[in-house]
């Protein structure tokens, strides 16, 4: 069922043979890296980044190499950013699109780009982790293009998706990795030994999710669209708060760089805001309102919110930033 759906949607053309179904996505990232880096290999990871990466490369005895990107072109990576920082030990680079946690999504020249870098000989050795987690969440009209459709590039794309995102399936933990053969033979090794395998029940209720007819998924998408540009609004009407729109995945990325530094102080205990941890800790203290600091990212100027929940929760939330960035006389 999922390589039907890779050809039909994605095409990408990938043996079932080729296919690890896993108990989420986590876990197949975590079996491929495992199975594929060595003590000594190195791990693009393009920040922001989800912050289970750095973690897991380090878990293979590989060494994660952060490499920073620009909100100014709304994190996309670049070629020559890359290059920059590819070596013989460059092992994978980790490609999240749509992105967690700026909800950038890259665009079929921006990805042919990249794999033009990649296809030059001394890049051949280097595999490409596209988490596409999120590929069926886009907004604006924008399409998803999996990286191992780009010519070239599909023996040397690791593809990991899941259910728990675009079917809102989170607590089925089911997930999957379509990788090359000798690749995708050693994640199963480690699976076997690990978990066994996916839960059945939630491997049926996979097969059922991906018969549905894409149409009957519309109308979550759009709620979600609809939501996504009410955040936008929102934030960016706070002063000295500047986000992009996320063209994918259900997440804003304020820069909050302003509310950040030795200078600035919590109004209740004295406490600078030396960071986007100590932001986030003032407000949710204070202000009841929960955000994910930019520092687990890797990215410190930034803070994530999600906007899957109701419009109410969504308003409310953002009252409550707007209320507690206010209280910090920030001039």
């Amino acid at each position: 069922a999922i390589a039907k759906d890779l050809a039909k949607r994605k095409n990408v053309n990938i043996d079932p043979s080729n296919i690890l179904v896993t108990a989420g996505g986590k876990q197949a990232i975590f079996c491929v890296l495992l199975a594929l880096c060595d003590e000594g290999d190195q791990v693009i990871v393009p920040a922001p980044y989800w912050v289970s990466y750095p973690e897991i490369v380090r878990l293979s005895g590989a060494e994660p190499v952060i490499l920073k990107r620009n909100p100014k072109t709304n994190y996309i990576l670049s070629p020559i950013e890359l290059s920059a920082v590819l070596t013989a030990r460059t092992r994978v680079i980790i490609l999240c699109n749509p992105c967690n946690p700026t909800g950038t999504l890259y665009s079929r020249s921006e990805l042919e780009a990249l794999a033009t870098l990649l296809s030059r000989p001394e890049y051949s050795h280097i595999y490409v982790l596209a988490d596409e987690i999120y590929e069926r969440l886009t907004y604006d009209g924008a399409e998803h293009v999996s990286f191992a459709s780009i010519p070239g590039m599909e023996k040397r794309t690791l593809i990991v998706n899941g259910f728990a995102k675009a079917y809102a399936m989170t607590g089925f933990r089911l997930g999957y990795l379509a990788a090359p053969s000798k690749i995708l033979k050693a994640a199963l090794k480690l699976q076997s030994q690990l978990n066994s395998c996916a839960c059945s029940i939630s491997q049926y209720a996979g097969i059922r999710a991906l018969e549905l007819e894409p149409s009957v998924l519309d109308p979550l998408y759009k709620e979600l669209e609809e939501k996504r540009d009410l955040t936008i609004d929102r934030l960016n009407k706070i002063p000295k708060v500047t986000c992009s729109a996320a063209k994918g995945a259900f997440y804003a990325f304020p820069d909050v760089s302003a509310y950040i530094g030795p200078q600035i102080r919590n109004p209740v205990d004295g406490s600078a805001m030396s960071s986007t941890t100590a932001l986030c800790q003032y407000l949710i203290n204070n202000h009841g309102v929960a955000l994910v600091a930019g520092d687990a990212f890797g990215a410190p100027n930034g803070i994530r919110l999600s906007f899957a929940t109701s419009k109410e929760d969504i308003n409310t939330a953002i009252d409550r930033l707007e209320k507690g960035l206010k209280e910090l006389n920030v001039e």
